[in-house]
């Protein structure tokens, strides 16, 4: 998962439901003009979720493409 696959998450979601992406950003601009500190709060949040998912799946493909290199060496150097 790159970082333009979830840009295109967001842009999907978007064009899949615009109602409910407008009223997430209506609430989150009207939390913000409230609740100042809240809302940077929910948003750190947010990016920090964002973030870890993004670097798990950067692990989970960085291994993957060392098992099959390694699956690979093992069966070069069998033939």
């Amino acid at each position: 998962m790159t970082l333009y696959s979830i840009i295109s998450i967001g842009k999907n979601f978007y064009y899949s439901h615009p109602y409910l992406a407008l009223a997430i950003v209506a609430g989150l601009l009207i939390l913000a003009f409230i609740k100042p500190k809240a809302a940077f709060k929910t948003v750190a949040a947010i990016l920090i979720l964002v973030l870890i998912i993004y670097l798990a799946s950067l692990l989970g493909q960085t291994s993957l493409t060392g098992m099959n290199s390694k699956k690979q060496m093992i069966n070069q150097s069998r033939d």
